[in-house]
């Protein structure tokens, strides 16, 4: 983004332009993007969306007029249409336009939204966890009456489905709040460290389709084991019996260690990131075949390599199923 392109509905090649000439100029942050903000209607305290806006811009390195050319992003609806009608160089700071839409939208600074207003707030494509917790916080902070039920339901229904700390809960709800944002933490710890390194972020596993949902059965709620290690009536390790050739075939040379296998409470990948570091995983197998013919997209936290995800992983499977026959009983 730069000071002569498109911002907030305004291009500078079809529209007057609203920006004073030395407003325009202004350069942005290197690496500047824009965070996500929820866009204001006039039904909340206009200070309010000043200070939320005013908050996010300072994250951001942002300051002075140059946030002129960002505010009319987070407006819609009646407010867009009143900063549309601002004629060509008539804002010329910053401090002058708060003024102004504070001014306009006074009226609104008396209601405060009640708790269904929360529904609205998602989790956008593309937003972490922790700018969607963050976004949520500030817009559960405008609410009237609003109890912690009600927060941690209007919180957890706003994650990204098929994501991992969705998957999580589907396994074993949080009971709190601070039981979610404990829980929440370990996957946004997850997040920044992948993205420091430069790796896709993990994809949750949905609970697949043959899966049945109660309310009263939380293992009921857990994605189903590998289809490769559900085949059998026996506990006993395939090598014991010579093994299943096709089973073996199919998994590219790594031959599963069991036939049945333990419902988990909660997701392969949710089991070992919280024992990663407490509990003495074997080292795995290597994973077969040649590295560029793998699905980069999928990630294996117990490998550390790319090929499938660590909920798909047989080897992970096998481990957390002979620590459950151990001492694990805690997740199945």
């Amino acid at each position: 983004m730069n000071a002569q392109g498109s911002v907030g509905g305004y291009d500078s090649d079809e529209e007057p332009e609203p920006f004073a000439p030395h407003i325009s100029a202004l350069p942005y942050p290197q690496g500047f993007k824009m965070p996500t903000m929820t866009k204001y209607d006039r039904s909340t305290d206009p200070g309010a969306h000043i200070s939320d806006f005013n908050t996010l811009m300072r994250t951001s390195h942002v300051s002075g007029d140059l946030k002129c050319m960002l505010f009319p992003v987070t407006l819609t609806g009646a407010t867009k249409t009143w900063f549309n009608k601002f004629k060509k160089h008539s804002i010329t700071s910053w401090d002058k336009l708060s003024s102004d839409f504070k001014k306009e939208f006074r009226a609104a600074r008396s209601r405060k939204p009640d708790s269904s207003s929360l529904a609205n707030v998602k989790q956008q494509p593309g937003e972490s966890l922790k700018a969607y917790i963050d976004r949520f916080n500030i817009e559960a902070a405008k609410v009237k009456n609003v109890d912690d039920s009600g927060r941690l339901m209007a919180l957890g229904a706003g994650i990204t489905h098929g994501s991992l700390l969705w998957d999580s809960l589907q396994g074993r709800s949080a009971p709190t709040i601070d039981e979610f944002m404990k829980r929440a933490q370990k996957y946004i710890n997850i997040e920044e460290a992948r993205l420091a390194n430069n790796l896709p972020l993990p994809s949750g596993q949905p609970v697949s389709a043959t899966t049945t949902t109660t309310s009263t059965n939380p293992k009921a709620t857990t994605a189903n084991p590998p289809a490769t290690n559900n085949s059998g009536h026996n506990n006993k390790r395939k090598g014991d019996n010579g093994g299943d050739q096709n089973n073996a075939k199919k998994s590219k040379g790594y031959q599963s260690m069991f036939t049945i296998y333990s419902e988990l409470v909660e997701t392969q990948e949710t089991i070992y990131v919280a024992n990663e570091h407490r509990v003495a995983f074997r080292i795995p197998e290597p994973l077969k075949g040649s590295r560029a013919n793998r699905d980069p997209s999928k990630y294996c936290q117990y490998h550390k390599d790319i090929g499938h995800t660590t909920n798909e992983c047989r080897n992970l499977r096998d481990e957390i199923e002979t620590l459950i026959r151990g001492t694990w009983k805690q997740y199945s």
